[in-house]
């Protein structure tokens, strides 16, 4: 007790002596009562003990507090971090979605695109399998329960027709003397100007349904059928001949290189070509057991074909060889369009949409956006047209 008394008044550091003589004497008396009557049985300290009791108390809040304020500190920087980098994540992905649109993955490799597709109301809500539009504003969509609807203001507004037959419609087309061809169940073809809604019944050879009709750019006009059934006019749809195709399956499309040179194609992985008009066809190379479901002729000998289990295939010597193209997806592909030999693009029925950009030896994936199961697609001037479930048509820029 004396020699902490003495070490304390001999301090050097005028903070830690005693504050005054009074509390020097208090601290000598107090030692001295110890001395006399022995040690306290209520364990009494000090004044300078309980100093001492009092500091290393407040010593060791300091320190908790320390503690505390220093994990307060680092919980608030990783929150902010975790906004900040929660922020950039965000501002990346706007990056990327809000990235050039254009028809280019040259000039932008991040191409993924917004929802490219736009809407027409149609005013139904039927399953729509097949649409045409014509170059003066007028289109024709033909639907289950044999449905027919007409515009003539580019799609703004469609209005339901009778049907000329009570049988199903399955395919449409922009041809023919009067505007448009429609055909539908047991081989029915029809004709209709689009002003009018009058429908002229054609003469035809016996054939299956008509489930597809295409109109060339060579002037031919074929429909194409199940059972391998087929049917050719060469004169606007006036007068029509059926072909001989050799195959049974259903056929689904076709396109000619020339006047002579085409391919044709359908279920089970049929593939026929002819090099007489479309008069007689041969039996093409086996690609696949699944369905194809359109092709088309590029230029400089190419097609390119597309089908089911997002089959995609080119040809680049006339549809004799066949090369497969992965594109790493599974969804039935039911169309493909190339607005010049060097860029198209490939549709399947989801609304996943291909685009190429060297004559189709390659594609780029742009996710599903379509909202509705595609059923057919029809080129118009600048767009592409879709008819699709309940009652929807779509269309987009091409």
């Amino acid at each position: 007790m004396v020699d902490k008394i003495i070490a304390k008044a001999l301090e050097k550091d005028q903070a830690k002596r005693f504050g005054s003589c009074d509390d020097f004497l208090q601290e000598i008396g107090y030692a001295l009562n110890i001395i006399r009557q022995g040690p306290s049985p209520t364990k009494d300290r000090s004044p300078m003990e309980e100093q001492h009791k009092e500091k290393v108390k407040k010593s060791v809040k300091f320190t908790i507090f320390a503690i505390l304020a220093f994990l307060g500190f680092v919980g608030i920087v990783y929150l902010f971090y975790t906004l900040i980098a929660g922020f950039k994540d965000t501002l990346k992905t706007k990056e990327q979605t809000v990235m050039d649109t254009s028809f280019s993955s040259t000039s932008n490799p991040y191409y993924q695109g917004a929802n490219v597709f736009e809407r027409l109301n149609t005013g139904v809500d039927i399953n729509l399998r097949s649409v045409a539009f014509n170059g003066s504003g007028a289109a024709i969509v033909v639907g289950d329960s044999g449905k027919i609807l007409i515009s003539t203001d580019n799609g703004s507004s469609w209005k339901t027709i009778i049907s000329p037959e009570p049988i199903e419609w399955y395919a449409t087309a922009a041809g023919g003397q009067n505007g448009f061809l429609i055909g539908g169940a047991n081989g029915a073809l029809q004709s209709v100007a689009p002003g009018d809604s009058v429908f002229r019944k054609l003469v035809t050879p016996a054939m299956s349904d008509i489930l597809n009709i295409e109109v060339l750019s060579n002037g031919k006009i074929i429909a194409l059928g199940a059972n391998g059934d087929m049917l050719i006019s060469d004169d606007k749809g006036i007068t029509w001949k059926k072909s001989v195709t050799g195959v049974v399956n259903n056929l689904y499309s076709v396109d000619f290189m020339d006047g002579n040179s085409g391919v044709a194609v359908g279920d089970n992985g049929t593939i026929i070509r002819t090099d007489d008009g479309g008069n007689t066809w041969i039996l093409g190379a086996s690609v696949t057991n699944t369905y194809l479901k359109d092709i088309k002729f590029i230029g400089s000998g190419v097609y390119i074909l597309v089908g089911g289990d997002g089959q995609i295939f080119r040809s680049p010597d006339g549809g004799r060889e066949w090369k497969r193209i992965d594109v790493n997806i599974s969804a039935p592909l039911v169309a493909v369009r190339f607005s010049t030999p060097s860029n198209g693009v490939i549709l399947s029925s989801k609304g996943d949409l291909f685009r190429s950009e060297d004559a189709g030896e390659s594609w780029k994936y742009q996710p599903a956006v379509a909202g509705n199961l595609i059923n057919s697609v029809t080129s118009g001037k600048t767009r592409l047209y879709m008819a699709a479930s309940g009652g929807a048509i779509l269309f987009m820029n091409f």
